[in-house]
């Protein structure tokens, strides 16, 4: 036998939007479709949860999620649970709205990828971004990455170029990366040209579609990126210094 939960009294409202019940429940960790229907339903919710990056946003199959969820009975909530970055969330927001969910969204960030935990401390609205009034958070996006050996791979963009460096298996891999997003965004490289990888892919990559970081006329850009990764890597207080960078100590 299936108890319901009483509503509270005190409705929730947000954003203009009335709610009857206070309580959100995510649709995660269940062992059945079934077991989780039979869950939301007793729980008395009205918002349901739902993490776009992780289930399957076509409502027609049966194995999904949403399927056996009707968005006339629920608010289904969509989340940015599993992003990294704000890039990466506000990507999955854009998603879920293109994918039939209402306006709102429940914005997750990992901050720390051992602990899962968010970087509370340096937060950044989307709001902007998602109402079109802007076109980015940041100006500049530092990445790194160290789950292999150390240093590892570190990263910074900003307006339109990506510099990548790989400093990694203890130090027999030494590489730098030099991308124009605009006119290649998914960074492909010379291996993407050859024929056997067009054949495989059915892509064929425009000429000027390379890592450019060896390309003398862009020498300057690359300098450019190489001092902006190092300031971010101090602003940040990065540990850890690339093969070709100066100690740093050396750097101050």
């Amino acid at each position: 036998m299936t108890s319901t939960l009483a509503a509270p009294t005190a409705r929730l409202t947000i954003a203009g939007r009335d709610f009857r019940s206070r309580l959100m429940v995510g649709t995660g960790k269940y062992r059945s479709n079934a077991e989780m229907v039979r869950a939301i339903e007793a729980s008395g919710a009205e918002i349901v949860t739902v993490a776009v990056r992780r289930v399957d946003l076509d409502r027609t199959r049966e194995q999904g999620i949403l399927h056996h969820l009707s968005p006339e009975r629920y608010f289904l909530l969509a989340n940015t649970a599993g992003c990294y970055t704000a890039d990466e969330a506000v990507r999955y927001a854009r998603l879920a709205r293109e994918a039939g969910f209402n306006d709102f969204v429940k914005l997750e960030v990992i901050g720390d990828r051992d602990t899962l935990l968010p970087d509370t401390v340096d937060g950044a609205s989307f709001k902007d971004v998602l109402e079109g009034k802007r076109d980015r958070i940041r100006d500049v996006l530092y990445g790194v990455y160290c789950g292999g050996t150390k240093p590892g791979i570190r990263s910074v963009k900003k307006d339109g170029w990506k510099l990548i460096k790989y400093d990694v298996l203890d130090g027999k891999v030494h590489e730098t990366q030099l991308f124009n997003l605009r006119e290649n965004p998914f960074e492909l490289l010379a291996e993407h040209h050859t024929p056997e990888v067009v054949a495989l892919t059915g892509n064929v990559p425009q000429p000027n579609q390379v890592d450019l970081a060896e390309d003398p006329r862009y020498a300057g850009k690359r300098r450019e990126l190489e001092e902006l990764l190092m300031d971010q890597e101090e602003r940040w207080g990065d540990p850890y210094r690339l093969w070709d960078q100066p100690d740093a100590n050396d750097s101050k």
